[in-house]
């Protein structure tokens, strides 16, 4: 199951598939690119977070906007 995490700077530098892998499951463009490009992908190019399910981030609601209810 992915966890839309950042595996951290030694996986990402050692067994890039793997670091790809933890945080978004075999992903076809993202899995191919780690195979091919190595650490240079997943160093400076990926990112672990895109396309974490859920959408935007539900944002508090303030003690005046709960007031004004």
């Amino acid at each position: 199951m992915p966890t839309f995490e950042d595996p951290g700077c030694f996986c990402k530098f050692c067994c890039s598939p793997c670091a790809v892998y933890q945080a978004q499951g075999c992903k076809c463009p993202e899995m191919i690119a780690a195979l091919c490009c190595g650490c240079l992908y997943t160093m400076f190019c990926w990112d672990p977070t895109a396309g974490k399910p859920g959408g935007a981030p539900t944002l508090a609601i303030t003690d005046s906007e709960e007031m004004e209810r």
